[in-house]
């Protein structure tokens, strides 16, 4: 089989990659496969979109369920602060109505869509990369293309199978549809910091409805673990406990990893560009990846345009200078703030919620706060904490003691 644009993953990236391909060129054939029977399942991502992502790449509002201006934030000893903004900032989607949707557009544009077929292994030619062998139910296919996007997740079969660097550092997430839930008002998330329930990442609660809430965690360790830490938080967590009625029910399960510590260090080889979670386009502060997956799929559709039209020489590698100065900063800001915070002891954190409240500083977390671009407010924050060496001498130990250990070699995610 012969193809001009292979993409590999029928996920938010891949089909957005394959969709922009189609809307911008003509008269190629574009082939997305995906090894899952129907687009959208399982359902692997908290559904949380920011307004920006809607915006900047024109997605359909269909699957949105809810809309989110800000978050309340819960210290380890539930100390809880607020930062809403007064216009919109995130959506909560129906992700596996989402993802079908883009997947359609895509196919709608003209992009050939294969189900349940698996990349196995690439082929090469001269010593090249020129396709990849697929398995659709008990055949094996080679598939030839000029140029081959890879969304596949977090697995990287393909990717390791090309020698390239994958990821290694993930944290495990489980997230159950629960109702009935009480919770703070239906126009704020809820984040939960604490190491006894979420070691290594956070908990959450997200409103989809009046009664029905997405409640889930993530932690450094296994899924089973992350399993039984989320019945832990819902069970005996001090605040969130008191949020679920008696008879709460579980409407629906997902359990998942998100790569952690920033993007692999290699994403181009020969034809092959990586994108989405493959590439490790994810904030490591919160594990959302839907707006930097995507926008450096959109910039991977121009080069593969360009590479098809001939209008550059067939330079995939310029798919790597394009994402880095768009989005490699902040994607190494986020992995280092994350870093940091998991150098934080729950009683640092606590004293940092304080103080927050007691200075007032809420409102500078409302005005700098950004769901996507979370380093920005860092500056303006750590400004104003100018008096803490000769306040709080001991916070500040232990703060600079944190961006020591974060920035020691065998500091990890």
């Amino acid at each position: 089989m012969k193809c001009d644009v292979l993409v590999i993953g029928g996920g938010p990236s891949g089909s957005y990659a394959a969709k922009e391909i189609a809307t911008l060129v003509k008269g190629y054939k574009i082939l997305l496969i995906e090894d899952h029977k129907v687009i959208g399942k399982p359902v692997q991502c908290a559904g949380k979109i920011s307004t920006r992502a809607c915006r900047e790449l024109n997605l359909s509002r269909k699957s949105i369920l809810n809309t989110v201006k800000g978050s309340y934030f819960y210290s380890p000893s539930g100390h809880c602060i607020l930062a809403k903004k007064r216009i919109p900032q995130a959506y909560i989607v129906d992700r596996g109505a989402f993802d079908k949707e883009l997947c359609q557009e895509a196919q709608d544009k003209g992009v050939e869509v294969l189900l349940k077929t698996k990349g196995l292994k690439p082929l090469r030619k001269n010593g090249r990369i020129c396709g990849i062998v697929v398995r659709q139910n008990s055949s094996h296919i080679e598939i030839h293309a000029d140029v081959i996007i890879d969304a596949e997740g977090v697995r990287s079969l393909i990717a390791k199978q090309c020698g390239l660097p994958t990821k290694k550092n993930f944290i495990s997430s489980f997230q159950m549809e629960i109702s009935p839930v009480s919770y703070e008002d239906i126009e704020s998330v809820e984040v939960y910091f604490s190491s006894k329930f979420s070691p290594g990442f956070f908990s959450w609660i997200i409103p989809v409805n009046e009664h029905l809430a997405r409640v889930g965690i993530g932690v450094k360790g296994t899924l089973k673990q992350a399993s039984q830490n989320l019945l832990n938080f819902i069970k005996k967590h001090p605040v969130a406990s008191k949020k679920f009625g008696k008879n709460w029910e579980i409407k629906n399960k997902l359990a998942g990893l998100i790569p952690m510590g920033g993007p692999v260090p290699i994403t181009v080889k020969d034809n092959l560009m990586l994108v989405g979670d493959t590439a490790g386009h994810v904030k490591s502060t919160t594990g959302g990846g839907l707006y930097f997956g995507m926008s450096c799929a959109k910039l991977a559709a121009k080069v593969a345009v360009d590479a098809l039209n001939k209008e550059t020489p067939f330079q995939i590698q310029n798919y790597v200078s394009l994402w880095r100065k768009g989005f490699g900063s902040e994607l190494k800001k986020s992995a280092n703030m994350r870093k940091f915070i998991n150098q934080l002891k729950d009683s640092t954190l606590d004293t940092l919620f304080e103080i927050v409240s007691d200075y007032n500083l809420e409102p500078l977390l409302e005005r700098f706060g950004d769901i996507d671009y979370q380093s920005s407010f860092v500056r303006p924050f750590a400004s104003k904490l100018s008096f803490l060496p000769f306040k709080n001498p001991k916070l500040t130990f232990e703060l600079l003691r944190a961006i020591i250990l974060a920035n020691t070699p065998k500091s990890r995610i």
